[in-house]
C-alpha cells in the first residue's frame, strides 16, 4: 500500500533522497527499540516495530530501484562515453560542413573513396550512440549486483560480531529459547540485545555515508500549497495512486512487454518470497532447528549470498539484451528446485544447511537481473513511475503465497504441501517470462523517447516524466534537428 500511494513521487523536488533517508533512518533506529521490548506480551509494540521495518525497507529499495538509472548516467564511464560520443558528433559536423572533397582529375577512385568515407560519418552518431548506451547499461547492471552483494557482505560481519557478542556474554543464549521476562536472574537474552544495539549502530554509520554522498537533483515542486500536514499527506497520497495507475494504463498502451515483464515477477516473487520468508519456519518445525542452527542459516546464507554476487556481477554485466534475460530464465528455472526438495526432502538436518548454501548463491542474484533488464527497457525520464511499479509487484502479492501455505497447513497440519504448492507459482511466471519479447520492449522504448506516440508535442503520460532527467538525444532526434536546419 505505501508503494501504491507515495511510491511514484520520486520525481518530485527532493522526494528521492528523502525516501531514502527515511528508511534508512527507521531501519537504523528499529534494532534499539527492539532492544527495549523486554516481554513477551507487547505484542503491540513488536507489531508497529514490523510494520514499520517493513515500510522503511521497502521505501528505501524502491528508492535504490528508481536511483540506479540516475547512478549509472553519473558514472564516470558513462560520463567518458557521453564525452566521446560529443566529441565524435562535432567532427562530424565539421566535416559535414566542408563538404566532400574530390579530386581535381575526377578520379572514379578518389570519388568512391569519398562517398565510403561519407557514410562511414553518417553512421557515426549511431555507433556512438550504441557505445554510450552499451556502457551505460553495463554500469547498471554492475551497480544492480555490487550495492546487494555489500549488504550481504556487511550481514556476515555483523552476524559474526553478534555470534562472538552472544556466546560470550551469556552461553545459554545460544540455547534457550530466549526468554525475555523482567527479573530473570540468568539475564537471558543480554548479549542478543547487546547484538541488536551494534547491528543499529553499524546500519546508522553506513547510511549516513551513503547518503552524504548523494547530491539532491532539481526537480519540480509538488503541485501543493500550503496545506495542513493531513491534508498535504492525503492530497500526495491521491497524487501517488494517481501517477500508479497511470503507469499501468501507459504499459498497457505504449509498453506491453515491460507489462509481461512485472506480471511474471509478480508470480515469481508470490512462490519464491513465500519459500524465503517461511524457510525458518519450516525448518523449525520440520527438522526441530534451534537457536545455534538458526544463526549459522544466517551466517552462511549471507556469506553464500555476497560470494554468489560477486561471481556473477562480471558476467551478466557483459551481457546485454537476450542474453542477460536468458540467463536470468535459467536461473529461475533452478528455484523451482528449492519448494521440491524442501516438500518432498529435508529428512536431515544437514539438507537445511545445504539448501542455504546452493540457494544463497543463485537466488539473490535474480532481483539484479530483473533490474536490469527492465532498466534496459524502461523509457528515460519515466524511471521513477515505472520502478516504483516495479517495487509494487516485487512484494505486494508475496501474502498470496503465505495465505496458500496457512491454508494447506490448516488442511494437512504439514507445511509441505504448501510449499510444494509454491512450484505453481513459479511455473506461471515462467510461462509470462517465455512470452518476454526483449526485441520490441526495446522498439516501444525506442518509440515513447522519441515521441512518435506524442499529439502536436505533447504525450498522454507526460504527467509520469521526470523533469530533472536531461534525456540524451537519440541518432534519430539528432537527424530530425539537422534536416529542419
Amino acid at each position: 500500500m505505501f508503494l501504491v500511494f507515495l511510491g511514484s513521487l520520486g520525481d518530485f523536488g527532493s522526494m528521492r533522497w528523502r525516501g531514502l533517508a527515511l528508511g534508512a533512518c527507521v531501519l537504523s533506529f528499529a534494532p534499539f527499540a527492539a532492544a527495549f521490548i523486554s516481554k513477551t506480551e507487547d505484542y503491540a509494540w513488536q507489531a508497529v516495530l514490523l510494520v514499520s521495518v517493513v515500510i522503511a525497507h521497502l521505501c528505501a529499495q524502491q528508492m535504490f530501484d528508481a536511483y540506479l538509472p540516475l547512478l549509472a548516467k553519473s558514472h564516470p564511464r558513462s560520463v567518458a562515453a557521453r564525452a566521446a560520443r560529443e566529441a565524435g558528433l562535432k567532427d562530424a559536423g565539421l566535416k559535414d560542413q566542408r563538404g566532400p572533397r574530390t579530386s581535381q582529375h575526377g578520379g572514379k577512385g578518389v570519388k568512391d573513396e569519398v562517398e565510403e568515407k561519407e557514410e562511414v560519418d553518417a553512421e557515426a552518431p549511431v555507433d556512438h550512440d550504441a557505445k554510450v548506451s552499451a556502457t551505460r547499461q553495463e554500469v547498471a547492471s554492475e551497480l544492480a549486483f555490487f550495492a546487494p552483494a555489500m549488504g550481504f557482505a556487511c550481514m556476515t560481519l555483523i552476524t559474526l560480531v553478534q555470534m562472538a557478542i552472544i556466546f560470550r556474554t551469556n552461553q545459554q543464549d545460544a540455547k534457550d529459547d530466549l526468554p525475555r521476562q523482567e527479573g530473570d536472574p540468568n539475564n537471558v537474552g543480554r548479549g542478543l540485545r547487546l547484538s541488536i544495539v551494534i547491528a543499529g549502530g553499524w546500519a546508522m554509520v553506513c547510511c549516513w555515508i551513503g547518503l552524504r554522498g548523494l547530491r539532491i537533483r532539481p526537480g519540480r515542486p509538488l503541485p501543493f500549497g500550503r496545506e495542513s500536514q493531513t491534508t498535504r499527506w492525503a492530497s500526495m497520497s491521491k497524487l501517488g495512486f494517481r501517477r500508479t495507475m497511470m503507469t499501468v494504463r501507459m504499459l498497457r498502451a505504449q509498453s506491453p512487454e515491460l507489462l509481461k515483464l512485472m506480471l511474471g515477477q509478480i508470480f515469481s516473487t508470490t512462490g519464491n518470497g513465500t519459500v524465503v520468508t517461511s524457510y525458518v519456519v519450516f525448518v523449525q518445525r520440520e527438522l526441530n532447528a534451534d537457536n545455534v542452527d538458526m544463526v549459522i542459516i544466517v551466517l552462511i546464507g549471507s556469506f553464500s549470498a555476497c560470494v554468489g554476487l560477486l561471481f556473477l556481477m562480471p558476467i551478466a554485466k557483459r551481457l546485454q539484451g537476450k542474453e542477460l534475460f536468458w540467463m536470468f530464465m535459467a536461473l529461475k528455472a533452478v528455484t523451482l528446485v528449492w519448494p521440491t526438495w524442501m516438500a518432498l526432502g529435508f529428512t536431515e538436518k544437514w539438507e537445511m544447511f545445504a539448501l542455504v548454501v546452493i540457494g544463497g548463491m543463485l537466488n539473490p542474484s535474480l532481483l539484479p537481473m530483473i533490474r536490469s533488464i527492465f532498466q534496459q527497457a524502461c523509457p528515460q525520464g519515466y524511471e521513477a513511475a515505472m520502478f516504483s511499479l516495479l517495487g509494487i509487484c516485487t512484494v505486494a502479492f508475496i501474502w498470496i503465497g503465505s495465505a496458500v501455505l496457512a491454508m494447506l497447513l490448516t488442511a494437512t497440519g504439514s507445511m509441505r504441501w504448501g510449499i510444494l504448492a509454491q512450484t505453481f507459482f513459479t511455473s506461471i511466471a515462467l510461462w509470462i517470462f517465455s512470452s518476454f519479447d526483449f526485441k520490441k520492449a526495446q522498439e516501444d522504448r525506442v518509440r515513447i523517447e522519441s515521441g512518435e506516440h506524442e499529439i502536436d508535442g505533447v504525450g498522454e503520460f507526460d504527467e509520469l516524466r521526470g523533469e530533472g532527467d536531461s534525456r540524451e538525444p537519440s541518432s534519430r532526434s539528432l537527424s530530425l534537428q539537422d534536416s529542419s536546419r
